[in-house]
């Protein structure tokens, strides 16, 4: 682990987290749990839809390439709650494959 400075500018341990990854399974996923992994953090990587009581147990949540919607329940029960990364501009083109129609529309970047 690292460390961090914290809001009085004095050197702390960064903290050890139970990260919940909701995403496609496939070898960029794995890479990105890698690197979470690899820096001390406890990551569960999963393509299935998940529960409220299972995200209780977890510190943090990263949704990405992720096929289901979360609902504020599933949102709220993770400590810190769920960042999510989508490849497309929100609200225009939300939904699971939004890329090619961005293009098609003239529109690039990533929101998150």
């Amino acid at each position: 682990m690292g460390t961090s400075r914290s809001a009085d500018g004095e050197m702390e341990q960064d903290q050890v987290m139970n990260i919940a990854f909701l995403c496609k399974l496939n070898e960029q996923t794995a890479q990105i749990a890698t690197y979470l992994s690899d820096r001390g953090h406890n990551v569960s990587r999963t393509a299935q839809i998940v529960s409220s009581d299972e995200l209780a147990h977890y510190d943090m949540g990263i949704s990405y390439n992720y096929r289901h919607i979360l609902i504020q329940r599933q949102i709220d029960a993770v400590k810190l709650g769920i960042l999510n990364f989508h490849t497309g501009w929100l609200p225009d083109f939300r939904g699971a494959n939004p890329n090619i129609w961005q293009l098609i529309q003239g529109y690039g970047g990533v929101t998150c």
